[in-house]
């Protein structure tokens, strides 16, 4: 294995975790899927790691890293074989373009701040090893691998992808059935 020149690691590691947000909303945008953007997310942050030494210049990186998270997203898409694109090609030429203009990513909008809320709550109403797993793969700096979360609780990487598997879902079901209930208390308020 070749020795990773310092300064080039560390662009990497600031490039990917300095436009995580924006890497991921625009992920979201397109496979309307939060853990689904979580993992073109990380498959971003593989191909720009692999491509090291190959960096574009930093006025190029955000255009770089929204492409290969489009592709990326796409391609997921195809995999899971879900419904057609919900948004059209200049919707997400727009989305992009605003995403370039946006370098401030210190303000985090209400919307994603509601949403973050609403997960936070979401995790905490699960019980016993679903929300052991997601605590130990989400609680740290950076997300946990399946294989470490699998060592540490003496169990199959098979049986560690079930339980995350089944606790996305509850998440999920949690987060929907939240939102449905705000909409519902919001239009009796009305």
């Amino acid at each position: 294995m070749v020795a990773m020149n310092d300064s080039r690691s560390v662009r990497v590691v600031e490039a990917v975790v300095k436009h995580r947000r924006m890497i991921m909303a625009y992920a979201n945008a397109i496979v309307r899927d939060f853990h689904l953007a979580e993992d073109v997310y990380q498959e971003v942050a593989l191909v720009v790691a692999k491509n090291e030494d190959r960096l574009p210049p930093d006025d190029q990186m955000i255009p770089w890293m929204r492409e290969i998270a489009r592709r990326l997203s796409l391609a997921a898409l195809r995999k899971r074989q879900k419904s057609p694109l919900s948004l059209p090609e200049e919707t997400l030429t727009l989305v992009a373009e605003k995403f370039e203009s946006e370098r401030d990513e210190s303000d985090e909008p209400s919307a994603a701040a509601l949403q973050k809320q609403r997960m936070q709550e979401c995790v905490n109403k699960l019980k016993g090893t679903a929300r052991q797993v997601i605590e130990i793969r989400y609680g740290g700096a950076r997300p946990v691998s399946c294989e470490d979360i699998a060592v540490r609780m003496n169990r199959s990487v098979k049986a560690v992808y079930g339980i995350m598997n089944r606790a996305r879902l509850a998440l999920t079901n949690c987060v929907e059935q939240t939102q449905r209930r705000e909409k519902l208390e919001e239009s009796l308020a009305l």
